[in-house]
């Protein structure tokens, strides 16, 4: 395909990661000729998503030193590319921002059954068997144990428990002909569930697809019989699983009120996505986790607080959300840490607590300014979608650049993976950016360049020294076992002598379609200071178990931390704050990485910044048209307005009549008010985490 690219594009994007694919929907949007491509064979970059057998082929790619994309160009083919003027700057052939990725399995596996010594005991047995037939006697153990079990009145015959018989008890029973773990069901399905697996409360049959086919039908396994099945854990158990998996390089979450929230709305991309909620923010208080109330129900309803607790709580998140009209209450403690400030509001440990490690989110030595505008910001989205503040996409955060990809590729933009940019094409005269040369030898020209900092020459950009170590782990419970699986956020601050550290966990569900039934997928993210796995193995022996023993003591189970059978640790470089050098040229912008926050809507606004610098007066991602408002029209037609050139046409029935200035400027009103009533789009994709919410996902 790549052979087969056009020449001239107006916009020439590099890299498929959210920034890039915001930017890429918002040119091809408004009628700009767009290519966006990738060195990849995956869209994302440092944002994709991978499942487990994607994870390992993407560590043995960042663990090589070449690529494709570094192999260089004939040089006298390079010369027949370049004219007169122009200088060719050669780009980065290989660039990672993932440093040091190591998976682990934490489980062994499944003992192997030696099928050969099985057969030679079996005919063994078959021998002897015959022999004793031919002597019309059985052994005298095997004689006088049977008829010391006959003799006795009243007994049942006794049933010897084969391994076979054991596995298949376990698996619900097997079929004639097929193996035990053939017949157990894979509880795909199930994962819409709502019981929770630490109750062991069975759940309602899910409801099955009528498109499904008969082979993908499985049988219905209540949620205690599933927990008892996994108390025992293996490999195999994973990797036999590993579609099912969805691994965010990155993970995100979005503020129900913030500017992502808002722009997938607008532009429409919330209909390529679904979101669950995140209902439960813990933190760790005197050792012990603890659900924190945010929202007045919550504040009211809570055991945890006493009643003046309460009325204090209230009073400072009631003057939180609308701070910046009290500035005498805050304007002396502006530059000072938040947690002054918070003493100065003489509320209690617990409360200070609440607010600076579940509701803010800052360190200790945070501003005001700061601390203050991160609680306004988490209760300004609360109770818009649900006792929440947060939404999480469904497979993961890697949805939401492909989202935006779609979008594009749906107004004209030309996509194309495994293909990546060797040289700039500079003009000598005014330092511009006029095209690029591709990995195959082809130029192509355009208007202007955006691309990721990858793809960038390491002197056109500055960024911090900084960067974050990651850690994913699959686990056989929740670290806070309730009355139904839940999306968990804890913001886990942990002090040492030196300063205070902070850990942002992200545990989610099998319902949040990113890990198989019966596991959890956990999100660790931290500033890095060592390697990734040194960082973070505080949080992780705080709240893991990181070497679990085997046992097939369900009780046993429940009484210790959850295991981890899976894990994933690995540095990325911190490129959210990137600034462009004097040698840039002017048409060329370099996007930012995705950075240690939480949310992504950072780079909305960055995004949004570089839009208005190349197109000033064009709306960015305005609404799309409905499907049938758009006319499409001959070109030999004259349409009433006189503008041959368009292709939409707003002022055309579908006869091909015009009608009147009046009607055209009531069709335009009637598309505002569509973008204004579009926010249904996303209320009705959020699923909430209750057995309604979960079988309406169901059933979509």
């Amino acid at each position: 395909m790549a052979s087969d690219l056009p020449s001239d594009f107006d916009i020439v994007v590099l890299g498929t990661g959210l920034q890039e694919s915001i930017l890429a929907a918002a040119f091809s949007r408004i009628g700009l000729k767009v290519l966006h491509i990738d060195r990849n064979d995956y869209y994302g970059g440092p944002w994709a998503s991978f499942n487990l057998q994607g994870v390992d082929k993407w560590i043995i790619q960042k663990q090589q030193s070449a690529s494709f994309c570094c192999q260089p160009l004939d040089s006298d083919h390079l010369l027949t590319l370049v004219k007169e003027g122009e200088k060719l700057l050669e780009l980065p052939g290989t660039y990672t921002s993932v440093l040091e990725p190591q998976s682990h399995y934490h489980v062994d596996k499944r003992p192997e059954i030696n099928e050969e010594k099985i057969a030679e005991d079996t005919q063994d047995m078959n021998v002897s068997i015959q022999r004793q037939e031919n002597n019309n006697t059985l052994p005298q153990s095997a004689s006088s144990e049977y008829d010391g079990e006959k003799d006795k009145p009243g007994q049942k015959p006794s049933v010897v428990e084969t391994a076979q018989s054991k596995e298949g008890a376990l698996g619900g029973g097997s079929k004639e002909g097929t193996t035990a773990e053939e017949s157990v069901a894979k509880d795909f399905d199930g994962q819409f569930s709502s019981a929770s697996e630490e109750d062991g409360e069975s759940a309602d049959t899910p409801t099955v697809d009528k498109e499904t086919s008969p082979s993908d039908v499985v049988d219905y396994i209540p949620t205690k019989d599933k927990q008892e099945r996994q108390c025992e854990w293996f490999a195999d158990d994973i990797c036999k699983e590993w579609r099912r998996y969805s691994i965010d390089l990155a993970p995100k979450l979005l503020y129900c009120a913030g500017s992502m929230v808002e722009l997938l709305i607008v532009s429409d991309v919330a209909k390529y996505c679904e979101f669950r909620t995140v209902s439960r923010v813990l933190t760790m208080h005197d050792g012990k986790l603890e659900k924190v109330p945010c929202s007045r129900a919550d504040v009211f309803s809570s055991k945890i607080l006493t009643l003046p607790e309460k009325r204090l709580l209230m009073k400072f998140l009631t003057f939180a959300a609308e701070y910046e009209q009290h500035s005498e209450t805050y304007q002396d403690y502006l530059d000072r840490p938040f947690a002054d400030f918070l003493d100065s509001q003489k509320l209690t440990t617990r409360i200070k607590h609440f607010v600076m490690e579940a509701i803010a989110m800052v360190l200790p030595s945070s501003s005001t300014q700061e601390g203050l505008a991160s609680t306004q910001k988490f209760l300004r989205s609360l109770g818009r979608y649900g006792n929440t503040a947060f939404l999480f996409p469904l497979y993961g955060s890697g949805e939401l650049p492909q989202g935006f990809c779609r979008l594009s590729a749906v107004f004209g933009g030309c996509y194309c993976l495994t293909l990546s940019a060797l040289h700039l094409v500079i003009t000598e005269a005014d330092n511009r950016c006029i095209g690029i040369i591709t990995n195959g030898g082809q130029r192509i020209n355009c208007k202007y360049l955006i691309g990721d900092p990858s793809y960038m020459p390491s002197d056109f950009y500055i960024h911090d020294n900084r960067n974050i170590s990651r850690g994913i782990f699959v686990t056989d419970r929740t670290i806070f076992p309730g009355a139904e699986e839940e999306l968990s956020l804890l913001y886990l601050l942990q002090h040492s002598e030196e300063n205070a550290t902070a850990t942002t966990v992200l545990e989610l569900p099998s319902s949040a379609m990113v890990c198989q039934g019966s596991t959890y997928l956990v999100h660790l993210t931290c500033s890095a200071r060592a390697d990734a796995a040194t960082d973070l193995k505080p949080a992780a022996n705080t709240l893991f178990d990181m070497c679990p023993q085997q046992t097939d003591d369900c009780a046993e189970v429940g009484k210790r931390k959850p295991r981890v059978l899976w894990s994933l640790f690995f540095k990325q470089v911190d490129l959210s704050n990137i600034t462009a050098t004097e040698k840039v040229p002017e048409n060329l912008f370099i996007v930012c990485g995705p950075g240690a926050e939480i949310d992504p809507d950072k780079h909305v606004a960055e995004a949004r910044k570089i839009f208005k610098k190349i197109c000033p007066d064009e709306e960015f991602l305005p609404k799309p048209p409905h499907p049938d408002d758009i006319i499409f029209v001959d070109d030999e037609e004259t349409p009433a307005t006189g503008n041959q050139s368009s292709v939409l046409s707003a002022d055309l029935d579908v006869d091909g009549e015009g009608v009147d200035c009046t009607e055209s400027k009531q069709i335009q009103r009637d598309a505002k008010e569509e973008a204004t009533e579009s926010e249904s789009v996303t209320e009705s994709n959020v699923t909430e985490n209750t057995e309604e919410g979960q079988e309406k996902s169901e059933k979509k």
